[in-house]
């Protein structure tokens, strides 16, 4: 059944729950049995979709949306390569501003080796009320390997992260 054929609302709908059971047995079973839930067609005359859509997502499911904070870091930050670059909060909104790891190659590896991100997994509740001590345990860690460290976080917080001072380098 083709969109260009279909003229009746039934239609549509009928040929949109073919399409949503056809995405949905790309899944594997359990996958499936969750995915059915955020998928939905439209039915006139009701207040609700019934799509839930206030699920925690799954990672490796792309989802629909993007988010303001992987878009901004990828343009602003991704180009600056003379520094280590640390997403401090949930590792999802870090990971869609930097591509996909698994399709590097050894020698862009060797070339870009700065512009891979470190992620600091912080859960929302611990951004909520501060939990600056693993950013900060992670910044000593690798400011004696690394140098230049840019933290980028992604929530907003009641608290803004207390960076450790800068160790002053000794001069020769």
């Amino acid at each position: 059944m083709s969109f260009a054929t279909t003229k009746s609302i039934e239609g549509i709908n009928a040929r949109n729950k073919d399409l949503i059971q056809e995405v949905l047995t790309l899944y594997p079973e359990k996958t499936t049995k969750r995915r059915a839930k955020h998928l939905n067609v439209y039915g006139a005359g009701r207040s609700v979709s019934g799509v839930k859509s206030n699920l925690k997502s799954i990672l490796g499911v792309m989802t629909i949306g993007g988010c303001a904070y992987a878009d901004s870091k990828s343009v602003v930050w991704r180009p600056i390569k003379d520094m280590l670059h640390i997403s401090y909060g949930p590792v999802r909104c870090g990971q869609y501003s930097w591509g996909r790891g698994a399709t590097i190659t050894p020698a862009r590896l060797y070339r870009y080796v700065r512009d891979i991100p470190v992620y600091v997994r912080i859960p929302e509740k611990d951004i909520v009320f501060g939990g600056n001590k693993k950013l900060v345990k992670l910044i000593d860690e690798l400011r004696k390997e690394k140098g230049e460290i840019a933290a980028q976080q992604n929530l907003l917080s009641t608290e803004p992260p207390r960076l450790p001072p800068r160790a002053k380098k000794e001069r020769k």
